[in-house]
């Protein structure tokens, strides 16, 4: 309803290892990853980065691609717990680029936002139920 667009770069798998964190991309992936990070960023007036590999925050945005980005956009680096995924992003912090760009690096977002955390968990569970108990009467499956 945003007008949200998941993006994939061409080639990248979605393949996870045992301990549930993505795999390391190849040498080739990173490219093709890079190249299109660099071109959505550049019309993207919101970015939102999540990616963790073993617990770390690869970098995925560089400062060039946030001086390429139009003042007033901003980053919301979801995976600053782990040091961020954008060049620029400060753990705990928001920081504004020298062109406008504001990056959350917020290591405590739901928190800031306790209803709207309430409702995603409780529509969370109340979809989990449904699937625990489908006949609705009340056994588990």
């Amino acid at each position: 309803s945003m007008g949200a667009t998941f993006v994939q770069a061409e080639g990248a798998s979605q393949e996870v290892s045992t301990d549930g964190y993505a795999r390391e991309l190849t040498a080739e992936q990173e490219r093709l990853t890079a190249q299109m990070y660099a071109e959505q960023t550049a019309w993207a007036n919101v970015v939102v980065t999540t990616a963790l590999v073993r617990g770390q925050a690869p970098r995925t945005i560089t400062k060039e691609m946030v001086a390429a980005m139009a003042p007033g956009s901003v980053i919301v680096d979801l995976a600053a717990s782990g040091g961020g995924n954008c060049e620029l992003t400060v753990p705990g912090e928001r920081v504004v680029s020298d062109n406008g760009v504001v990056v959350l690096g917020w290591t405590d977002l739901p928190s800031r936002m306790p209803q709207h955390t309430s409702q995603l968990f409780g529509t969370n569970v109340v979809h989990l139920l449904a699937l625990l108990t489908p006949r609705k009467d009340g056994e588990l499956v």
